[in-house]
């Protein structure tokens, strides 16, 4: 159990982090809603063929209304990194997911009216303020209304992420974990798609031509979305929803620095220092629910 919880907590607090670079590479060729759209679609329907091996289990329909609600809130956020990265850096973008925890615990609050521990508001706050340094220097320099507009729905996406990661632990889904997760993926890849379409987007075959934006996609489609969002689904059956959560804050660091060594995504001092501290806020996150994970 610990080297599973290990493994999962690896996804996505590290392979998560180099997903805003992948991305980066892929929307260089593909369209941006049809991209993710089409992981989640492959990603889905793979993992509902794999648990069809694994478990008996029927599929009722209240299964399907369930996971669409959660596929359009967690994926079609999904949807608007993808978008939103055609106009800020990966690092930014990771940077902006990072409020993810602050709107989980606040709307966990709002749904439960449990009132969150002062031990993990300051990790919250902590979490945050480094976050905050960080935008501060990242928009505020070179703002345009592309930028401003992008940076904004990359946060209404952590905001609906967040919705949709306290949903998933009320509404009514298949006990298998490979079953419940193809389902909301399939739900997802559909409703991106759909968007996709919605919105004018085209798929050219001149776009394979690029192998490191297809390259980029079987990556995503295999680590992000087949490793990775397997294993925040299984983690939000284990452990408490902030420390799933926490991953927001581990991200923009490895997204930062990759940005930097691969891209050339500017980074300072001053971002070394808001990332250490984003650090500490997880620390004090993870510290504050350490009780809810099997020794």
């Amino acid at each position: 159990m610990r080297l599973k919880l290990f493994l999962a907590f690896f996804a996505i607090y590290v392979i998560w982090g180099t997903t805003p670079l992948a991305i980066h590479f892929v929307i260089e060729s593909f369209p941006p809603f049809y991209a993710a759209g089409l992981r989640y679609l492959v990603a889905g329907v793979i993992l509902m063929v794999v648990s069809s091996f694994m478990t008996k289990e029927k599929i009722k329909p209240i299964y399907w209304r369930s996971a669409l609600i959660v596929g359009f809130l967690m994926l079609g956020a999904n949807g608007l990194v993808f978008w939103g990265q055609l106009y800020i850096g990966s690092g930014l973008s990771s940077l902006l997911i990072a409020t993810l925890p602050l709107w989980t615990v606040l709307y966990s609050w709002v749904r439960s009216k449990e009132v969150p521990s002062k031990r993990l508001f300051l990790g919250l706050a902590v979490g945050f303020f480094g976050v905050t340094m960080i935008f501060s220097e990242g928009i505020l320099a070179n703002a345009t209304s592309s930028i401003i507009f992008a940076s904004l729905l990359t946060i209404c996406a952590a905001l609906f992420w967040s919705i949709g990661t306290i949903e998933q632990k009320h509404v009514s889904l298949p006990e298998h974990s490979y079953l419940s997760t193809g389902m909301i993926m399939v739900c997802g890849g559909v409703v991106l798609l759909g968007i996709g379409g919605v919105t004018g987007e085209t798929f050219e075959m001149t776009m394979l031509e690029n192998t490191s934006s297809v390259l980029a996609f079987f990556y995503l489609l295999f680590f992000g979305a087949l490793m990775g969002f397997s294993s925040y689904s299984w983690l939000l059956r284990q452990v408490d929803v902030s420390i799933v959560a926490a991953f927001a804050y581990v991200n923009p660091v490895i997204a930062l620095l990759l940005g930097w060594l691969v891209v050339d995504e500017e980074i300072d001092l001053k971002t070394i220092l808001a990332a250490l501290t984003t650090l500490v806020g997880v620390f004090i996150i993870v510290s504050s629910k350490k009780k809810t994970i099997e020794n």
